[in-house]
């Protein structure tokens, strides 16, 4: 049983990534029909061993899950395909998971693919910017430039301070506190020049103007659009509602506002397929790392 629910969900998973990468959504019956076939399954599985456990873990799993991608999506990192997905996985596979497997050896699968999923989300997310900053490479430059000549002042004093914390690390004879100070000062001096490199690529490769028409449920809208004094959709909704659509199109129609400037995200469910197939073969990696260093 377990083997057919591991093989549904990474097809599940497998057509998610595909509609994600070609249209930039995820179908809302695909992610509806993982919660429902979770649930439905840990029920059955609850009456068939007379055991409340399954069912249990799986409404856990998925209120969990819920909680994670509520913060993710209303903090702008995922749009509402990933969020849903995300509490599909936790309505199948529970907290913890109950179902045992030679590849599935612990009992906390979910949290041994949450951790895996943030590396892998990391690290696909910067790859799909570096292609979007070697597509737009002209663009990117230049924005770049007008980015790194701005607040350099701040800048300068940043990249003083983390050198000097980098360098105090230097002659800390405690080992963990050196690897804590080099750590920090690493990361710090990596975010600062991070920060010019993701909003330059977001700038140059992932603002598009569409037409009012061709919005759908979920959108981002990257710049306030008003009608008047009133604002009629904006960043702040986290996502165009189908009323705002059909707002935006009357008033396109009555020529009052012309193309929607919207954020085109980064697909990210096809690095919840690699975070799977990771945590299923592998288990947690970064407990790995831990455990080896």
């Amino acid at each position: 049983m377990q083997e057919i629910i591991i093989v549904i969900a990474l097809a599940v998973l497998a057509a998610g990534s595909y509609t994600d990468i070609k249209k930039r959504e995820v179908p809302d019956w695909l992610n509806y029909g993982l919660m429902v076939f979770g649930l439905g399954t840990n029920l059955l599985l609850s009456i068939v061993f007379w055991t409340w456990t399954y069912i249990a873990y799986s409404i856990t799993g998925m209120l969990a899950f819920f909680a994670i991608a509520y913060v993710m999506f209303y903090t702008g990192q995922w749009g509402g395909g990933d969020s849903k997905m995300l509490i599909g996985l936790g309505a199948v596979f529970g907290l913890p998971l109950s179902l045992t497997s030679p590849y599935l050896n612990s009992n906390s699968f979910l949290i041994s693919f949450w951790f895996n999923l943030l590396l892998a989300g990391v690290i696909y997310a910067f790859l799909w910017s570096i292609i979007i900053a070697v597509r737009n490479r002209k663009k990117f430059v230049k924005e770049a430039k007008i980015r790194l000549n701005k607040n350099v002042k701040t800048r300068r004093t940043l990249l003083l301070i983390a050198t000097m914390i980098f360098l105090a690390s230097l002659v800390v004879d405690d080992y963990l506190t050196k690897l804590l100070l080099a750590t920090f000062a690493s990361l710090s001096i990596l975010m600062i020049y991070m920060s010019v490199f993701s909003k330059s690529v977001e700038k140059v490769g992932m603002l598009k103007l569409v037409k009012p028409e061709v919005l759908t449920e979920g959108d981002w809208i990257a710049k306030n659009i008003s009608s008047g004094k009133k604002i009629i959709a904006g960043p702040k909704d986290l996502g165009i509602s189908k009323k705002q659509i059909k707002q935006l199109n009357k008033l396109y129609s009555q020529k009052k506002i012309k193309k929607v400037l919207i954020k085109v995200g980064i697909p990210f469910v096809p690095s919840f397929l690699v975070a799977f197939i990771v945590t299923i073969f592998y288990g947690n990696i970064l407990l790995k790392w831990v455990n080896i260093f």
